[in-house]
């Protein structure tokens, strides 16, 4: 038996989702605990899932670094979300359920449109000190616009750059003066 790492109730209420290290979804019946569909077709851990606010979709989030988007009806994969570059651990549709976001261990967060699977809105990234400092900031590449701060705001002041393979990193002001 695989373990459960993530679960959503349906919009209604009537159905429960599951995302499991068996690298399957399961959509089971809130009532009597019966499980419906089984979704296969991710290559491995399954880590997030949510249900689309209509309950017509779900998502799933994997270690195989893409997310996935169902039929809640019939089990089918809709789309297959790729660009990370690491396990995809966290999933979450917009209000309107015209956008999907995902979270990654490549420490972005990415938004993508759920008809077109195009990544559609702007990357963050989340950046921590290299010396493993509990320093740590959330920039917007794009408008290099910080979006949100650790409580050692000050240590978080530096250079964003990439690294050998163009993934953002974190460089503080006293490593690059002199």
């Amino acid at each position: 038996m695989s373990a459960v790492v993530g679960c959503a109730w349906s919009p209604d209420g009537q159905r429960l989702l599951s995302a499991s290290q068996d690298q399957t979804l399961k959509i089971w019946d809130a009532g009597s605990g019966d499980c419906l569909l089984t979704l296969s077709g991710h290559l491995s851990f399954v880590n997030g899932c949510a249900w689309s606010p209509d309950g017509g979709r779900v998502l799933s989030a994997s270690w195989d670094k893409t997310l996935k988007i169902w039929d809640a009806t019939n089990g089918d994969c809709l789309l297959t979300l790729s660009g990370h570059s690491s396990s995809v651990n966290g999933c979450a549709w917009s209000p309107d359920g015209r956008r999907v976001l995902s979270a990654s261990d490549d420490g972005s967060v990415r938004i993508f449109d759920a008809e077109t699977g195009v990544e559609c809105g702007p990357q963050c990234w989340h950046l921590q000190a290299r010396r493993g400092e509990p320093s740590w900031a959330s920039v917007d590449p794009k408008t290099k616009r910080v979006l949100h701060y650790g409580p050692d705001a000050w240590r978080s002041v530096g250079y964003v750059v990439p690294d050998e393979d163009g993934m953002p990193v974190w460089v503080p002001v006293e490593a690059v003066t002199g």
